[in-house]
């Protein structure tokens, strides 16, 4: 794929801006000196675009007033070419628990694609401004991107890349555009969660979170209670609780969890993020439960290795490597053989560690 002239990609990132910003015609637009400061461009790049913009319609440009909105811009697509070289944007932080994921997640794009594909790897920034400055001053040559895990304030940067290269996104809901996507149905992920335990017949069972992009949280409390009520469970609010995020976080919300339902004692736990998994096993022992005779543990999770899963603990997942089999196959269709976007809703499956068993019989040691 050519690279396109840094211009070019200003009045791409300007037209979002129109049409994303909720601006209304007539409006008045960047300045040309805010555009300059903002994004880092050279006074000759930034005219270009705005000249070119106006020619096009879509600003308007009076003298000692400034520039204004004269009309919404229309979506222009990306072009077809040919796979030779993806960036992968992902979160790459060392210090995160979740960073051996990613980082296993890189090698086996790696493994797929080299060497026949160069792979670019590009962290993501928390600022999106921050990511617009880096796509202007990129002038590397790529034909697709793919999204790993991206956080909802990436989605305008998402669409505004595919219009240069085909787009695919991992872990994460589908955006406006030809961006292919390959993600987890929370929903029916945890109400299948909730089966497997209703069927050991287990009627009290709580739910830890942790803090998740936007809606994600939400789907997963909502399809929880959902799942209770269809079984004829009290889905009380005292059998849902969101544990802030940290790996050693498990034990003491296994105890709250506990406390907040002693009038009908807990024999299972969901727990919605794998992370929680080490400090609940360590809290059920100091608890003196033992797994799974006195309490089920079964955790649900989207975005999983199931390589190295939680310690003993059944899991309800989509694994790492399905999910990524069917994007790049997504990528590669839409890269070679000039295909729409795919969306794929993917429904988590159990896999058996051996920590859910049938509830204790009351009285009964």
């Amino acid at each position: 794929m050519a690279v396109l002239p840094r211009y070019e990609k200003l009045k791409m990132l300007l037209r979002d801006l129109a049409r994303e910003g909720g601006m209304q015609v007539g409006d008045r637009f960047l300045s040309q000196n805010e555009i300059m400061d903002t994004y880092g461009l050279s006074f000759s790049t930034v005219t270009r675009a705005l000249k070119e913009l106006e020619a096009e319609g879509m600003l308007r440009r009076e003298r000692g007033r400034g520039t204004f909105l004269a009309a919404l811009p229309r979506l222009v697509p990306a072009q077809h070419q040919a796979l030779r070289h993806l960036k992968v944007f992902l979160p790459w932080d060392e210090a995160s628990a979740r960073h051996p994921l990613f980082k296993s997640i890189f090698s086996q794009i790696q493994n797929a694609l080299l060497p026949t594909c160069a792979i670019t790897r590009v962290a993501f920034a928390n600022d999106i401004t921050l990511m617009d400055r880096q796509f202007l001053h990129d002038d590397s040559e790529i034909d697709a991107a793919l999204f790993v895990a991206p956080p909802p304030g990436m989605m305008p940067f998402v669409g505004r890349l595919a219009r240069t290269a085909k787009v695919a996104v991992m872990g994460a809901p589908p955006v406006p555009g030809d961006v292919s996507a390959v993600y987890t149905d929370h929903t029916s992920g945890i109400q299948s969660a909730v089966e497997v335990l209703a069927q050991q017949g287990h009627r009290h069972i709580g739910l830890m979170t942790t803090q998740r992009p936007a809606g994600t949280a939400d789907n997963i409390t909502t399809g929880f209670i959902t799942a209770m009520q269809k079984h004829g469970f009290s889905p009380a609010e005292s059998l849902a609780m969101s544990v802030p995020p940290g790996e050693g976080r498990g034990y003491q919300a296994l105890s709250d969890l506990f406390d907040a339902n002693t009038g009908h004692p807990l024999t299972a736990v969901i727990l919605a993020d794998e992370l929680l998994a080490p400090g609940v096993v360590d809290g059920a022992r100091m608890m003196d439960l033992r797994v799974p005779r006195d309490l089920s543990l079964l955790v649900y999770s989207d975005l999983i290795d199931l390589q190295s899963p939680p310690p003993q603990l059944t899991t309800m997942a989509v694994p790492v490597s399905e999910m990524l089999r069917l994007t790049l196959a997504s990528l590669t269709a839409q890269v070679e053989r000039g295909e729409r976007a795919r969306i794929s809703q993917l429904s988590p499956h159990l896999h058996d560690h051996g920590s859910v068993a049938q509830p204790p019989v009351p009285g009964v040691k």
